[in-house]
């Protein structure tokens, strides 16, 4: 029989276990509010070299083993009720995740883990950015021709197999029956032959002084170039100002779950050495109002995707030196900041993102 938890740990058991909620009273202020779930990532535990019923049936012996040994450790007083609702979550979601990716060839699926969720009100100043990533890219004179004859109609894959076939063309070749004077057109030319790769082997100091006395230089035609989307990212910022020693330990067990929950399982060797880490939770993020009707809560701004807790912050006691009789502060500062997992495409945006 395993020793009695003192009070303290239970305590602590129990708000590592269940759903965590700020403020205690008075929530008809806060008509809106924001809940992280932390998510459970789940891989899989099957044999690829095994058969579809095999898979299953070695996921099955897994999960009654496990399972009896939990039991054993509920009856023996080895962990607590909540620890056993817990571990057998987790358990349960496992199995789920082996013997249905067998069928439907997931390397991994995500469970919400909705008893273990932080209910808090909506900080002041909601901010959403969405960021596309672009790079200037010169293009020169060759390239804005091409860019051009592409827009009327060329075709690409002739544009590039004559370029690749004939060479560059000159800048003469570029601008020749384009108008340009004879005379400006040697310039030019003499300003993109010292500009060249043979032309670096001058003295930049010459090469400087032939584009001067020319009076012309090359336009170097920059364009925009998409590259590519951003991972949004989000901040949240709450002061806590419990009014109870009750309040104050929920706040506690707030911050540590946040803490908990970004960082990584080490995997370690039976020498005791950490190979890895295992990914941390992700945690799905819904903002909501409740109007008081009793109907279903309405979404505030877009929707956010699953996303990884990036950092914390933590500040106490950032405008008082006060304490509760138990030595908690009465003030906490707390930052959270998120990055969501996965960009957004134009679907997304369709479907709320």
């Amino acid at each position: 029989m395993a020793e009695e938890k003192e009070p303290e740990e239970k305590a602590r058991d129990l708000k590592t276990t269940e759903s965590l909620y700020y403020p205690f009273n008075k929530t008809e202020r806060y008509g809106a509010c924001i809940t992280f779930h932390p998510k459970i990532i789940v891989a899989p535990e099957v044999d690829g070299a095994l058969s579809q019923e095999e898979q299953v049936a070695q996921a099955n012996r897994k999960f009654i083993t496990r399972k009896d040994e939990l039991e054993r450790k509920k009856e023996d007083g080895e962990i607590t009720k909540n620890e056993y609702d817990f571990l057998n979550h987790n358990l349960t979601a496992q199995f789920e995740s082996a013997t249905g990716s067998v069928n439907t060839g997931l390397l991994q699926t995500t469970k919400t883990d909705s008893n273990r969720k932080v209910k808090l009100y909506l900080p002041v100043g909601l901010s959403t950015t969405d960021g596309l990533t672009y790079s200037n890219v010169d293009i020169g004179p060759m390239g804005a021709t091409a860019l051009n004859q592409l827009k009327g109609g060329s075709s690409l894959a002739g544009m590039v197999g004559n370029a690749l076939a004939n060479g560059f063309k000159s800048v003469g070749d570029l601008f020749a029956g384009g108008g340009l004077a004879g005379n400006d057109l040697g310039k030019l030319a003499a300003v993109r032959a010292a500009q060249s790769t043979l032309g670096k082997a001058m003295p930049e100091e010459l090469r400087n002084a032939v584009t001067i006395a020319a009076g012309v230089t090359i336009n170097p035609n920059t364009r925009a170039m998409f590259k590519g989307v951003a991972l949004r990212e989000f901040q949240f910022q709450f002061k806590f100002i419990p009014r109870s020693e009750e309040e104050a330990k929920e706040v506690e067990a707030i911050i540590y779950r946040f803490r908990h929950f970004a960082y990584p399982e080490s995997l370690e060797l039976t020498s005791g050495v950490s190979a890895g880490y295992k990914y941390p939770n992700m945690f799905s993020i819904n903002l909501d109002y409740n109007n008081g009707e009793g109907g279903e809560p309405i979404p505030i701004g877009t929707k956010i995707k699953d996303c990884y807790l990036k950092s914390i912050s933590t500040n106490y006691n950032s405008s008082s030196m006060a304490y509760h009789k138990d030595g908690r502060p009465v003030e906490y500062d707390l930052t959270l900041s998120f990055s969501e997992d996965v960009a957004l495409n134009r679907k997304d945006i369709e479907e709320g993102y």
